[in-house]
């Protein structure tokens, strides 16, 4: 939780006690008047940790507003909101007979609306969910904790008063303090998520500290919160968390540095940056689970708080086992509203050599060369700080309204493009929704694609084999999307722009500063690198991930041998979808076309579909072919196509 959410905590309220009856009654058995007192609980200690905060500083014990529900036989007998209440002393208007009484504090006031006396059951409420899209949705008007208390197997009398109850409250919520140091030199934290929390919260609490809860969690049921950037080599914050109890590991007792062995238990990453003229820009993760203990419990309980220390002291596997290092890519996944840090030492990564004698040099820019939505630079804008300057890195942001693609750029002083990248906007997570067929994982869509819907916009991009690049769809990008100065050419920039007559050597210097350009070496190699065989570069994509491979870190264009066992027996097409479903995977593959190899023009979409394989083929390179009737697992294509590509996990 960002700090201004604690303050927010700090705020002190008068109570003055105020019923507003939403509902009141039942159908059968008097009504009398209860009277009850309310406390909370303290927040309990995970075991081991140790308090960097005194919660009794924070106000986490205010009852802004209360909800009491009775049930009897199962059944809503009675209900009644609170909008204010002295939570000392308080009477409440309660059916006879044998009850289950709950206490639903700092839920607001349309939590249980819906519910109706006499038809809701008491197992709808203890299945009842509020949903958290953000993380201050955990807090009712940005600033209090909803809590939960209960009275069961509590017979109310017939007549006269209630004997007097007093109702202990326990938060919904787990507090999370985070202190993190790192003695590494020239490297320092720049960013922290919290990953893997819960998109809802329940007011009812799971059986015990030990049931497995939320039971069946999936990528559609956590969210990720990245939190305002950072910078230096310690820090502390703190984070209110639904409860996410995930049980315990198989993690040996000596191995203090606790690893993922629990699906979708919550962790917390810390992500930083090497720094220096030659050496920055390397990102390296920090991964963190909470718990109970530092090796195995993966449990984030209610009511409970956790005092997290993370000491780094390396910044490799070796030194630390919760240490990963980022490779460098030239695709980056956004999700909507979020953030992306690039490192420029990418642009020193390839054949052109160092390009950036020093990384933390004044005087390069930064842009989009194409979106694929208008307006113009405003889906994906970009920016660098001072501290983004030492880092090496720039900042690209995607609007959170925004799902597409766009790539763009980093120029010299001189106004020359040095590198450029592809950046997928979307929520598509490929290391959590993916399929394996054989021994190869992979991606459920094409490069580029924004949803699997069958479509215009399941296609994804297009890519001339070998080059890191993409092209959209002839005609998609509007001719506002582009700078209207192009490396200094003065003119409004069409995606692709086809261009022939290139270098008899090697063309790769010019894809570098012309992404853009689909060019086209002649008849000899139909290569876009090359006009002559002996030229060719058949190292550009292979079996191993290349500089140039277009595919996001940890994935790569896909070996032939990674669809060698389709065939219309393994898959089944649909008119409808104009596409092939991998029987086995579920996964599809559209007629996507294909870009013209001497004119980039876009042919045969929903007639034939290519995905490129990084394998070379005499002069040409091998591809998946798919026709309204065939599959084709042997075909090979001129490498000046535009094709789709399919990204598979790089193991």
């Amino acid at each position: 939780m960002n700090k201004w959410l604690l303050m927010l905590l700090f705020v002190p309220l008068l109570f003055s006690s105020c019923r507003d009856d939403d509902s009141q009654g039942s159908s059968s058995g008097g009504q009398v008047t209860a009277h009850f007192s309310l406390s909370v609980a303290g927040l309990k200690s995970s075991g081991g940790s140790t308090r960097s905060i005194d919660p009794t500083t924070v106000s986490e014990s205010t009852i802004n507003n209360l909800w009491v529900l009775q049930f009897q036989g199962a059944t809503l007998v009675s209900k009644t909101y609170y909008s204010a209440i002295d939570p000392t002393a308080f009477d409440a208007k309660l059916v006879s007979g044998l009850s289950n009484i709950y206490f639903v504090a700092n839920a607001g006031s349309s939590a249980f609306t819906p519910f109706t006396i006499g038809t809701t059951t008491e197992a709808t409420f203890q299945s009842t969910t509020k949903s958290l899209s953000l993380e201050t949705d955990v807090l009712t008007n940005s600033a209090y904790i909803p809590m939960f208390g209960s009275l069961t197997s509590e017979t109310v009398p017939s007549t006269g008063y209630m004997v007097s109850k007093t109702i202990t409250l326990t938060r919904t919520l787990a507090r999370v303090t985070l202190n993190y140091t790192t003695g590494v030199s020239n490297f320092e934290i720049r960013k922290i998520r919290v990953c893997n929390v819960p998109n809802t919260m329940q007011y009812y609490p799971p059986t015990s500290s030990t049931t497995v809860f939320p039971a069946s969690p999936s990528v559609s049921t956590v969210n990720t919160y990245d939190y305002t950037d950072v910078s230096g080599t310690s820090g502390s914050c703190t984070f209110y968390l639904p409860e996410n109890q995930r049980g315990t590991g198989s993690n040996s007792t000596t191995d203090p540095t606790k690893k993922g062995s629990v699906n979708y238990a919550t962790y917390i990453e810390l992500v930083g940056y090497t720094k220096g003229a030659t050496l920055a820009g390397q990102e390296v993760v920090y991964k963190v689970y909470l718990g109970a203990d530092s090796y195995n419990d993966y449990n984030i309980c209610r009511n409970t708080y956790y005092s997290i220390t993370a000491n780094i002291s390396g910044i490799s596997a070796a030194t630390d086992a919760r240490v990963t290092r980022t490779p460098r890519a030239n695709c980056y996944i956004v999700a909507p509203g979020k953030s992306v840090y690039i490192p420029l030492a990418r642009a020193n990564d390839s054949d052109l050599g160092t390009q950036i004698s020093d990384l933390t040099a004044s005087g390069y820019t930064f842009g989009v060369v194409w979106q694929d939505m208008s307006p113009a630079n405003t889906n994906v804008t970009f920016s660098q700080s001072a501290t983004d300057q030492t880092f090496g890195v720039f900042k690209v942001t995607a609007a959170s309204s925004y799902t597409g693609n766009a790539v763009v750029y980093v120029k010299n002083p001189s106004g020359t493009i040095l590198w450029s990248w592809h950046i997928w906007v979307t929520s598509y997570d490929p290391n959590v929704t993916n399929s394996t067929i054989g021994t190869y994982t992979f991606m459920d869509r094409n490069l580029g694609a924004v949803n699997t819907t069958p479509g215009s916009a399941f296609k994804g991009l297009y890519y001339q084999w070998g080059r890191k690049d993409p092209f959209p769809e002839a005609g998609s990008v509007a001719a506002n999307s582009f700078e209207s100065s192009y490396n200094g050419s003065g003119t409004a920039i069409t995606v692709p722009t086809f261009v022939s007559n290139t270098p008899t050597t090697n063309n790769l210097s010019n894809s570098v500063l012309y992404p853009t350009n689909f060019y086209y070496a002649g008849t000899t190699t139909s290569d876009w690198y090359a006009t002559t065989v002996a030229n060719q570069n058949n190292g550009l994509w292979g079996t191993l991930k290349t500089v140039y491979d277009p595919c996001p870190a940890g994935w790569k264009v896909m070996p032939s041998a990674a669809y060698s066992t389709f065939s219309t027996g393994t898959m089944t097409y649909t008119s409808s979808n104009y596409g092939w479903t991998h029987t086995a995977s579920s996964t599809f593959w559209p007629l996507s076309g294909l870009l013209n190899y001497n004119a980039g023009t876009l042919l045969t979409v929903g007639s034939n579909g290519y995905s490129w394989s990084s394998a070379p083929s005499s002069a040409s390179a091998s591809d998946l072919g798919i026709s309204t009737s065939s599959v084709n697992t042997s075909g090979n294509a001129y490498r000046a196509y535009g094709m789709s590509v399919r990204c598979v996990q790089d193991k």
